[in-house]
């Protein structure tokens, strides 16, 4: 991560899910596409949601402001990431405990 007149992310090692999530952190809903639909007028020009983020030479680029949201839910997944690998250490471990006594009985 890099910060300069925006936050760069660095797509090399990110799956496209992960980068789909912090580009919707720089997307919003258009008002002036809500407000045109509800008069009836027409919307040609008018996109349905705003985009502030760039790709630019293998970075993702946000707005500086994002930036401790997209910290935040860094801290957030890596905390469940590191849960799901000791929840999967600790069965592995019972498991092997398993397979050890059934051993020594037999």
């Amino acid at each position: 991560m890099v910060l300069g007149n925006g936050v760069y992310v660095d797509t090399l090692n990110l799956m496209p899910r992960i980068q789909n999530q912090i580009r919707s952190l720089a997307a919003f809903d258009n008002p002036n596409f809500t407000k045109n639909k509800r008069l009836g007028y027409s919307n040609y020009y008018n996109f349905s949601a705003v985009y502030l983020g760039k790709d630019i030479d293998g970075y993702i680029q946000i707005p500086r402001g994002l930036r401790k949201i997209l910290y935040r839910n860094v801290k957030k997944q890596a905390f469940q990431l590191m849960f799901q690998i000791k929840e999967k250490q600790d069965n592995l471990s019972e498991y092997l405990l398993k397979v050890i006594c059934e051993c020594n009985r037999n």
